[in-house]
């Protein structure tokens, strides 16, 4: 199984060819959009250079003996130092300690002045980058961004100066692609500047018509992929804040509450009428509501992993939107899709799947858009991240999500089977990470390496060793082996779906937990008669299972580092437009670097 549904490519991927740009209109003024992002933050700009520490990513930090941190501590993906995120604003002076001045019991006008400057939120200062720049972004958004987080409707997509802010979100992750420092510090500040407008106008986004708060909301979730993708700890942990607010946002403009309102006869309308035009466009509105949705469980699911607690969002995978067909989706006219419309109509009727059998269950038909499996997917994922306990309603936890799994690579094999195109989404490396998380609670291993200090990791370190010799380690090795070959085998130049660096990363840890606290004598867990037990191991090829019993069988026991610990590092050095997972590889390495005999001559 190689692939699946081909994604229709609506741009064309060369940058030189065929390109008009869309920044050109006369309703597009960069200076406009420039004046109402300092206007909705009361800030003026001050330097037209963006500032360099936030350029790069924060360099790695030697142990502070003053602090206690260890240098593992430090180098963790997700942790950032209050100092390291400078306020910009120096806060009102104290008042006279002690009894060697008078008492101020009244507030002057320079007291004032220094009570506005510190409660003004602080923003990246300088005007946006040229025209030019934001049309290159743009396309990079698209010709490398839209297959994997469909979320815009391109054929309609208009730049103005009322969708500005997501105009300028989707030029944030363009700028992952463009290959330079400059073009990733504009668009970090963008990123920036976008997020305090957005904070600071929020409650005007709700008060504003359906297309302005759908654009706004467009924008924040494009804005908290780019967050994600950079990977910087201060951003990953600026997304799991605003993750709460997104989705009461959502709530509050009842995004997740819509009747498919029907169509009408679409086939009696003209094809080059203005009455299908508008059908098309309303149509096109509502599957962008649906993918915000899925957006946002997608979130939720891998904000959970990241930061190990429960998702906000209650999961049912049964309850997910439909989408329509991807070729519906990237019809470029109103009279292709009219006639698209019209041979797929039957499949995209109905907002909701149908519960059977008292539980949860999956479509008997499977969705034929790679992005609902996709969804549905990260769902199975936080129903498992929601079995916090181990004990006998875990276990009923762990075996549904078993089942569920099941019946999704059973369905997904058979329409993948029909079609030879790329897996754009990485589903399978997302399936095995998955089934990674069912038995494994990566929150206790990752403490025990160290995350949140010494001591910490002492009261960790138990169950990490008792993990290392069951079969909750052999499961989760297994998955890993999986995962490898499936990144391996991602054509040149494809971009990863955003949940792979993680998904490559606990793969790293649990190699690295396994050899570093186990000891070999749980071996006996790789028989035939062991393996058996998993239900999902008659999936699996002769040729996988022989991979895993190979590297198996080459361990040295008591260190973190190991081939595939070390295999890890490297595969996430091959991702080099997702920032995440250069820090995820720093993290890797920092387990290996504390060991000094790894690279010096005992």
């Amino acid at each position: 199984m190689t692939g699946t549904r081909a994604w229709p490519t609506f741009w064309s991927g060369q940058w030189d060819e065929g390109w008009t740009s869309l920044l050109t209109a006369d309703d597009f003024d960069l200076d406009a959009i420039n004046q109402t992002l300092l206007e909705s933050t009361d800030q003026r700009p001050q330097n037209l250079t963006p500032q360099p520490a936030s350029i790069s990513p924060a360099p790695e930090s030697l142990p502070d003996a003053t602090t206690g941190l260890t240098a593992v501590q430090r180098r963790w993906h997700t942790f950032s130092e209050t100092k390291a995120i400078p306020s910009q604003r120096a806060s009102p002076e104290p008042l006279s300690g002690g009894t060697t001045g008078p008492l101020r019991t009244h507030a002057d006008d320079r007291y004032r002045q220094k009570l506005v400057e510190s409660l003004r939120p602080p923003v990246q200062v300088g005007i946006l980058p040229s025209t030019s720049f934001l049309d290159f972004c743009l396309q990079a958004y698209f010709s490398h961004f839209q297959a994997i987080f469909p979320l815009i409707h391109a054929p309609t997509f208009h730049p103005s100066r009322e969708n500005a802010v997501l105009l300028l979100s989707m030029c944030t992750i363009g700028s992952l692609f463009i290959g330079s420092a400059k073009a990733l510090g504009h668009g970090i500040s963008m990123f920036e500047r976008l997020h305090k407008a957005i904070l600071a106008s929020w409650d005007s986004y709700i008060q504003t018509p359906n297309s302005a708060h759908l654009h706004a909301i467009q924008a924040s979730m494009i804005g908290q992929t780019f967050g994600l993708l950079l990977g910087r700890p201060r951003d990953l942990v600026g997304i799991e804040f605003f993750h709460g607010t997104m989705v009461a946002w959502a709530r509050k403009v009842r995004l997740f509450v819509f009747d498919e309102d029907p169509l009408g006869d679409v086939q009696s309308l003209e094809d080059d009428s203005d009455a299908l035009r508008l059908t098309w466009k309303n149509w096109a509105r509502l599957e962008e509501r649906k993918r915000i949705i899925l957006a946002l469980h997608i979130h939720d699911a891998e904000f959970a992993k990241l930061h190990h607690h429960e998702p906000i969002l209650r999961h049912a995978p049964e309850n997910l939107p439909q989408l329509s067909a991807p070729e519906l989706f990237a019809a470029p006219c109103a009279k292709s899709w009219k006639a698209l419309y019209l041979r797929t109509k039957p499949r995209v009727q109905g907002t909701h799947r149908p519960v059977t059998g008292g539980r949860t269950s999956l479509l008997r038909e499977f969705p034929q858009n790679d992005f609902l499996s996709y969804a549905m997917l990260e769902s199975i994922g936080a129903l498992a991240c929601e079995n916090s306990s181990r004990g006998p309603s875990g276990r009923a936890v762990v075996q549904q999500c078993e089942e569920l799994l099941m019946e999704w690579y059973c369905k997904y094999a058979h329409v993948a089977n029909a079609s030879k195109h790329p897996d754009h989404f990485c589903l399978l490396i997302l399936w095995h990470s998955i089934f990674m998380h069912l038995d494994t609670g990566f929150d206790q291993l990752e403490c025990a390496c160290g995350r949140d200090g010494d001591a910490a990791a002492q009261k960790s370190r138990p169950y990490a060793s008792s993990w290392a010799e069951s079969r909750a380690a052999t499961r989760a090795l297994l998955h890993a082996t999986c995962i490898h070959q499936h990144f391996q085998l991602l054509p040149i130049g494809a971009e990863p779906a955003i949940h792979v660096p993680m998904a490559l990363y606990n793969s790293g840890i649990a190699w690295a937990c396994f050899t570093r606290f186990g000891s070999g004598v749980g071996d006996s867990l790789v028989d035939p008669a062991t393996l058996s037990e998993f239900p999902e191991i008659k999936l699996f090829g002769a040729k996988q299972l022989k991979s895993f019993h190979d590297l198996r069988s080459n361990l040295q026991w008591g260190k973190s580092e190991c081939g595939p610990m070390l295999k890890t590092i490297d595969l996430l050095g091959k991702i080099s437009h997702w920032k995440v997972a250069g820090s995820f590889a720093t993290t890797l390495m920092a387990l290996v670097d504390t060991q000094d005999f790894f690279f010096d001559q005992p």
